[in-house]
């Protein structure tokens, strides 16, 4: 098991970060859509951000103990003996 350094996690978390971003941005503007046109509910970017942030590291976290970010940089979350983490 060879440990990753502070580069490859910088880089999981901008593949991540943007991804969350362009999810959250395309929620955003759907949500606008229907604020302006049918006069529902509106909030802001940076709800939406942080909602889909929390959903997105839970969902991929809890079901496959990875994100996207570590799937392209080949690399997992393990606990200090080399095992599964916990949720």
């Amino acid at each position: 098991m060879n440990k990753v350094g502070i580069g490859t996690r910088i880089f999981n978390f901008l593949i991540d970060t943007l991804l969350v971003f362009g999810i959250a941005y395309g929620v955003h503007r759907a949500n606008y859509f229907y604020a302006f046109y049918y006069h529902s509910f509106y909030l802001q970017f940076y709800i939406w951000f942080y909602l889909c942030l929390v959903i997105y590291y839970t969902l991929f976290e809890t079901f496959f103990k990875r994100t996207p970010g570590k799937f392209i940089s080949f690399t997992k979350v393990v606990t200090n003996t080399g095992g599964k983490p916990s949720f």
